[in-house]
This record gives structure tokens, C-alpha cells and sequence, in this order.
């Protein structure tokens, strides 16, 4: 990442690549598993492709941005809903929902949200720098290489 795309608020010592799909599957993940009280693995890369290359170990002290995914609610009604507006032989259709209709629809429950916000903070996150969407669907964290590792049992490198 570059400083020019990183919030103004935020200057990262030195450029880190990250991979933000594996960090929010990660990072789901381990909320939940954190919440529960046992390590779940979901997934996980034995062998790292052909062309990537380990760098040095990252600076723990560097800062990184990292994503939370929280588990979106009433995913079926939302499909039927989809479908029901997509589909010209429904009387709903063409009545397409407003994006705050869809955001309050599939709002998380808040004790998932909770739950993260108790793992980021039991790991040492300081909370004036999470940030949630709208609904609190995703969870943006600014921390140190440091503390991203605890939260996800791993080690950053550049």
C-alpha cells in the first residue's frame, strides 16, 4: 500500500502488501472462533504460489489496515426478495429496495458484531481507530503489524 492510498489519518512507515480477501476470511474466522472459545481453521494455503517471494519480516511497529467481514443476516430473504423483483410475473416487480432498505435488511446480528469488537479490543486494537460500515457489515481496523498478527495467529512479511 501506498501513503497516498491510505486514509489521511494514517502513515504507514513502510509499504506492505496485503492480501485483504485472505485477511477478511481470516479475520471472520477468527472472530468467531475467538467468540466460541476454540481455533477453527476454515481454510488454509499449505504452499504459497510459485511467484510469490518472502521478503523480510515486517516491521512490527508498521501500521496495516485490515478488514473484518461480520456475518450479514437474513441472506434468504434477501435472494427471494431479489428474485421476486427480477421476476416480470411478480407483483413486486421492479420494486427494487433502496440501498438503506438493504443494508437494515442484511444488518448483522449484534452479538456478532460484539463479539468482534471484543476480539479486536482483547487483542490489544485501540479502539478509536475501528471504523464500521453503515451497518457494521465490515469493520475497518488500523493497527500495528504487531497486533494484526495476534489477532490472526500469523507472521507478516514484505
Amino acid at each position: 500500500l501506498r501513503d497516498a492510498a491510505v486514509s489521511p489519518c494514517v502513515k504507514m512507515t513502510r509499504p506492505i502488501v496485503v492480501l485483504i480477501s485472505l485477511v477478511i476470511c481470516t479475520l471472520t474466522v477468527s472472530a468467531y472462533a475467538a467468540a466460541l472459545g476454540s481455533p477453527v481453521e476454515k481454510e488454509a494455503c499449505r504452499v504459497a504460489p510459485e511467484r510469490w517471494v518472502r521478503g523480510a519480516r515486517a516491521d512490527v511497529d508498521s501500521l496495516v489496515e485490515v478488514i473484518v467481514a461480520v456475518k450479514q443476516s437474513n441472506g434468504a430473504e434477501l435472494e427471494r426478495i431479489l428474485l421476486d423483483v427480477s421476476d416480470p410475473d411478480s407483483p413486486r416487480y421492479g420494486q427494487h429496495l433502496a440501498r438503506d432498505a438493504v443494508d437494515k435488511l442484511v444488518a448483522p446480528a449484534a452479538d456478532d458484531i460484539m463479539a468482534v469488537l471484543m476480539w479486536l479490543k482483547d487483542a490489544g486494537v485501540d479502539m478509536d481507530n475501528v471504523e464500521a460500515t453503515g451497518n457494521s457489515d465490515f469493520i475497518t481496523v488500523v493497527t500495528t503489524i504487531g497486533v494484526a498478527e495476534r489477532l490472526l495467529g500469523g507472521v507478516y512479511y514484505t
